[in-house]
């Protein structure tokens, strides 16, 4: 998905699970399943030297993540899946994703938990 370094063209994603923020870097191009493996690789090279604090388990393989996003008009955030995020046509654009923009993570069947500052965001549809 990335090269070794992130480019000017590159987005950042502050993808979120519980108390723990992953930042990933992706082209407005890349496919949504893309960005769930990248996720993957991530959590899975870290959890080996770091303790995450995630809600739940981590997930089993990339299929299993459920990507989210939040009306940031919102008084209080509100989690939703995002649309057509199993088909490789289906980009970080297309969802409307935006550079320094925050998505959520869950592991499918579970509900979107995001904590922030204290405070416990924990409003996600499940899936």
């Amino acid at each position: 998905m990335t090269s070794s370094r992130p480019t000017p063209a590159h987005m950042t994603l502050l993808a979120k699970n519980g108390k723990t923020t992953t930042l990933l870097h992706a082209l407005p191009s890349t496919p949504l399943p893309l960005l769930k493996a990248e996720l993957f690789r991530s959590l899975q090279e870290h959890a080996d030297k770091h303790s995450l604090s995630i809600a739940g388990e981590l997930p089993e393989s990339p299929d299993e993540i459920v990507l989210g996003a939040t009306d940031d008009n919102a008084a209080a955030r509100n989690w939703y899946v995002l649309d057509g995020q199993e088909k490789n046509k289906t980009t970080v654009r297309d969802v409307g994703l935006v550079d320094g923009g925050t998505i959520a993570w869950k592991v499918r069947g579970e509900q979107f938990v995001v904590e922030e500052l204290g405070a416990i965001e924990d409003e996600g549809e499940v899936e």
